[in-house]
């Protein structure tokens, strides 16, 4: 049977993952480091040596991860356009010198074959100003005016600002999905060697969730509901089925931590509506159970950006013992795996990804398996 995600996977691959940037004809001086402190605040100047914030951290601290905590002090949403001479708020003090900073940008540019700015970068270096110095907790003596190098190290009574980021107001999203899949649905009864094969057409729903973004945002929590309609068919054809229209629903509720800059683990508990075929002496009834699951695993950014991510999603399941009429499930398990893209709009973000289920679950005198590939399409404010 052909599987939708092999007709739906090329077209979630061909993104747009870069954009150029005009450089142009900018002198040396240009391409400085502009560190600014006034009345105890440090104020960063955007330049073409860094014109969005991957690189923006990356000249202050090294490395991109800082990319958020930047933009969280500045009020900034997607897509995080910045522009030349724009001043931005420092909260937490630069990691390295200016010096430092060179070498690293210069290795970012050259990386991407951007020689123009590696080229400023260079040629800034003869007339950088002097940068701001590094705090230290054992810091040389110095040999030239004391007082001009006291002005310039932030006194530690102010230490506490580079956590102000960490009290951002509490706030929600929504994301509404259309959702659409397909499914093969199997019941073997033991003591009668009875074997029940069933499939779907393709499936639609929607899906709704609500999430509660702490204050950090490391730790998020989540409310999902989603209800679909599935029109079931036996695999044999002189097979007479009895309620081969259903409508299954799903809930889950659980949280997502943030483990680093692109790794997480989300854990929910899940009521899911799951079907299968129970013989009857005229054919086949379709039986619809809630089966309480357990859920667990990572989230990996395998791509980010300011306005497009790719997340991997890969899920463990539990399924719970149930019961409904004479069929007796006992303790099983399963797995989900997906992709989802996000593209990241000041006015929301643009959802849509592939995944597919595994389910197995035995019972007394009976074995089931299910099989799923689906697809999505929404939209979260």
């Amino acid at each position: 049977m052909k599987k939708p995600w092999q007709t739906l996977l090329p077209l979630f691959v061909i993104l747009a993952l870069f954009s150029a940037l005009d450089v142009g004809a900018a002198s040396p001086s240009a391409y400085r480091r502009d560190l600014v402190r006034e009345n105890g605040k440090l104020y960063y100047t955007v330049g073409p040596r860094a014109p969005h914030l991957f690189m923006i951290s990356r000249d202050l601290y090294g490395d991109e991860k800082e990319w958020r905590e930047i933009a969280s002090a500045n009020s900034l949403v997607a897509p995080f356009k910045l522009e030349i001479g724009q001043r931005l708020l420092v909260t937490k003090e630069p990691t390295q010198t200016e010096a430092e900073a060179n070498r690293a940008l210069m290795k970012a540019w050259a990386q991407v074959q951007d020689w123009d700015r590696v080229e400023g970068v260079i040629l800034s270096q003869s007339k950088a100003s002097p940068a701001l110095p590094i705090p230290q907790e054992n810091p040389e003596p110095q040999t030239e005016t004391p007082v001009e190098v006291e002005k310039k190290i932030i006194p530690k009574e102010k230490s506490p600002e580079p956590e102000k980021p960490a009290a951002a107001p509490k706030s929600w999203s929504v994301e509404v999905a259309a959702a659409g899949s397909v499914s093969h649905l199997e019941t073997k009864f033991e003591d009668s060697n009875i074997y029940n094969a069933l499939n779907t057409e393709i499936d639609y729903g929607v899906d709704f969730t609500v999430t509660y973004h702490l204050g950090n945002e490391k730790m998020k929590l989540f409310a999902n509901v989603a209800v679909e309609r599935m029109d079931i068919k036996p695999a044999a054809e002189d097979v007479e089925l009895e309620g081969k229209s259903q409508t299954p629903w799903h809930y889950a509720l659980g949280l997502n931590y943030e483990l680093g800059s692109r790794l997480s683990t989300s854990a929910s508990i899940i009521e899911d509506d799951e079907v299968l075929g129970r013989t009857t002496p005229t054919g086949v009834k379709v039986v619809k159970l809630s089966i309480p699951q357990v859920s667990i695993g990572p989230r990996l950014k395998v791509i980010e950006s300011p306005s497009f991510e790719i997340i991997l999603k890969l899920d463990a399941l539990l399924l719970l013992p149930a019961k409904k009429e004479e069929i007796q499930l006992n303790v099983g398990y399963g797995g989900i795996a997906g992709l989802d893209f996000e593209h990241h709009f000041a006015w929301g973000d643009l959802i849509y990804g592939i995944y597919g289920r595994w389910l197995q679950q035995d019972g007394t005198n009976l074995k089931t398996k299910q099989t799923l590939s689906g697809a999505k399409l929404g939209w979260a404010w």
